[in-house]
């Protein structure tokens, strides 16, 4: 069982001072506990279940992961969610990883600060395989629980830097920025560049000014005749934008 020390510390962790003091974060649910373990093994701390529910023999513990049965009462106190799972890991923050020499595709994200539009297009982002996301300034913070459930496992295989666009566009071999913009050019006949940083723009605002005054390329999706919606969600557009800047390669 759980000390009331530990249910106090598991607890804090819905704070975000509080998981950038200790560099800690939870995960929650039954497919995101198995993901954390199988990707992250190095990280996991502590696997707490409800064992009415859940059973240690059934989980491919690492070492240095301990399991902890708890109650329900305790579990639904130490959940983040608003349905507790009855499982949870504690993850230690992953180091930031520099960017391989090989990258050429990265995901930029300025200022996006819905969190369940971040894990969505995190997700997103794995699932056509571009695995290095920048998170610009402003954007919410990627350890949010609601942004950890939004992007389920996927959050363990995408790779998180912090940056800004200038840092990406400078430097011996240089990403070439490509802005999602209603004016840019559409998406039909646009043609990516081999080295390529998509920028995505907050949710309410769009691309910062400075960036949409920049140099850079502007790409965008067209919205057809018969459509009257002033605006595509930005993890939808994410969506739309990474099956055709990946699909450029197979055709």
């Amino acid at each position: 069982m759980l000390s009331r020390n530990q249910v106090s510390f598991i607890r804090s962790l819905a704070d975000r001072k509080q998981r950038q003091k200790y560099h800690k974060f939870i995960a929650e649910g039954d497919k995101v506990v198995r993901e954390a373990l199988q990707a992250w093994p190095d990280r996991a701390l502590s696997v707490i279940a409800d064992p009415s529910r859940f059973d240690a023999r059934d989980y491919a513990l690492p070492p240095g992961c301990a399991w902890v049965d708890t109650d329900k009462s305790t579990m639904e106190k130490i959940s983040q969610v608003s349905t507790p799972p009855g499982i949870l890991v504690v993850l230690r923050f992953p180091d930031t990883p520099p960017l391989s020499a090989g990258t050429t595709r990265l995901l930029y994200l300025d200022a996006i600060r819905d969190p369940g539009n971040l894990g969505t297009i995190i997700r997103t982002a794995d699932w056509f395989g571009v695995h290095d996301l920048v998170l610009g300034p402003g954007t919410v913070e990627w350890a949010n629980p609601k942004v950890v459930q939004a992007a389920m496992g996927s959050l363990f295989r995408v790779r998180l830097h912090a940056g800004t666009l200038v840092d990406l566009a400078s430097g011996s071999s240089p990403f070439i920025p490509v802005v999602a913009d209603m004016e840019g050019e559409a998406l039909d006949s646009f043609r990516w560049p081999e080295k390529t940083c998509l920028v995505l723009g907050n949710e309410s605002h769009g691309i910062s000014p400075d960036l949409r005054m920049s140099d850079a390329l502007k790409v965008t999706i067209p919205k057809r005749r018969e459509g009257a919606a002033e605006s595509l969600n930005v993890s939808i557009a994410s969506g739309i934008l990474l099956n055709a800047w990946t699909l450029q390669d197979i055709v």
